[in-house]
């Protein structure tokens, strides 16, 4: 390789160095070896740097052709190809249009009454987003996802609880606690890309001669959950759906 390709060759080496930071932080976060910020700020710096080299390498590769520096043709296209990793990752796990829903992280199936926390509040810390919802995400969640609402069963509570429980195990929820006597059940989730938290509680009350079934999902960390929070409902609620009398 000539040595005025030197330079383009160096785009190469930056980008899998850059990814390989992006994964540690990716797996760092996961298996809680690196805190939130830490672990997210790096990977956020690690994107906007990679989508920058693939740019430059983009305007390398079309400028060794337009002035035959072919020499710069080869790694220009891998460095740029090699920007395009992340975004194909992120789009694939959480998908293009919820990239653009707002950014909140609690969602509630009532959002008048919301169900509460109470055991979960024992594995939280100060450094995790409040449980208090404000008027704002009110109106942006009704905005965003009018299609999250509680569920009328014709199943007794008992039934609607023990339906709950057998769904929360379906989806991989661990549990915090189960509370018959006062209908709530409280457990978390994970997401599979970044391994963040989120909790959730079940709350079931008598509705005529069935029950009615609300579910909220809150982030621990992170402004916006990518919609995460409201697909977790819609799940657990096409779940129940499924043994619903």
């Amino acid at each position: 390789m000539s040595s005025d390709s030197v330079w383009t060759l160096w785009l190469v080496r930056t980008q899998i160095a850059l990814l390989a930071v992006m994964l540690v932080a990716l797996v760092g976060h996961k298996f809680s070896v690196l805190p939130f910020k830490q672990a997210f700020s790096a990977f956020g710096l690690g994107l906007v740097v990679v989508m920058l080299i693939a740019l430059v390498g983009m305007l390398a590769a079309g400028y060794s052709v337009i002035f035959s520096k072919m020499t710069w043709l080869k790694p220009s296209l891998i460095a740029a190809l090699l920007g395009f990793i992340p975004l194909v990752v992120i789009l694939v796990f959480v998908g293009p249009s919820n990239l653009s829903v707002p950014a909140i992280h609690d969602i509630s199936t009532d959002l008048d009454n919301p169900p509460e926390f109470v055991a979960v509040k024992r594995i939280r810390d100060s450094s995790h987003n409040s449980l208090e919802i404000s008027e704002k995400v009110i109106e942006l969640q009704r905005k965003a996802y009018p299609h999250i609402q509680p569920l009328e069963s014709a199943m007794t509570p008992t039934e609607a609880f023990n339906a709950a429980m057998e769904a929360a195990a379906e989806m991989g929820w661990e549990l915090v606690e189960a509370n018959e006597q006062a209908m709530r059940i409280e457990a978390y989730a994970e997401t599979k890309m970044f391994g963040f938290k989120d909790d959730i509680v079940i709350r079931i009350s008598p509705a005529g001669n069935g029950s009615r079934i609300d579910v909220r999902s809150a982030s621990r960390v992170g402004q916006s959950d990518l919609g995460a929070n409201a697909r977790r409902i819609s799940a657990f609620m096409e779940s129940l759906k499924q043994t619903k009398n």
